[in-house]
């Protein structure tokens, strides 16, 4: 990538980036002297990763707290809604759907069984897959849960506008999707 200078007054969209910056490395101990003058293309990559970063750390962080309450957390929360009001479902499904490791599924789950939220099952055609079930316990605690994390996710996502939170969707997914699909526009060696 290029490096590109670019120079805007103080109210274009650059300046705010700059401020923004400055905000967001003011909160994380580095120094103005520390800030990269002029933004490149480069840095605006950076400090895009790094906005995208802090506030999926800060948002999560925010629905964990909801969530531990019930004494739950959000990949613990999420694997209870995608089982619930299915039948049992193999443990490979759960984890090929979850946004976690795919190794760390079955210590979730261990943790959810241990907790008598679930269930796991021998599979009647299939010895080798374990299939994956709400308890009774688990389906109450769902359904105890929903309400109040929604309110919590409509109360974090409040400073946006309906169409802003499309647009944040439509981003999001314009820069993530060509990774979920095996895209190679990064080197290797990152």
């Amino acid at each position: 990538m290029k490096a590109k200078t670019q120079a805007a007054p103080d109210s274009s969209p650059i300046a705010r980036t700059e401020i923004s910056a400055k905000k967001l490395n003011a909160l994380r101990g580095i120094s103005e002297t520390e800030i990269f003058s002029p933004l490149t293309d480069e840095r605006l990559a950076v400090l895009t990763f790094v906005h995208i970063h802090h506030t999926a750390d800060v948002v999560t962080k925010a629905v964990e707290r909801g969530l531990a309450a019930r004494g739950l957390t959000v990949a613990r929360y999420a694997i209870l809604r995608m089982l619930s009001g299915r039948e049992p479902l193999p443990l490979s499904w759960v984890a090929d759907r979850h946004f976690s490791q795919r190794s760390n599924i079955t210590a979730v789950v261990d943790r959810l069984v241990r907790d008598g939220l679930v269930e796991r099952l021998p599979d009647a055609v299939d010895r080798r897959v374990v299939r994956v079930q709400l308890t009774k316990l688990g389906v109450e605690t769902v359904q105890a849960a929903r309400a109040p994390h929604l309110e919590a996710l409509a109360k974090i996502m409040s400073p946006l506008t309906p169409d802003e939170m499309h647009q944040l969707i439509e981003l999001l997914d314009k820069l993530s999707v060509p990774f979920s699909h095996g895209d190679s526009r990064l080197p290797s060696d990152l």
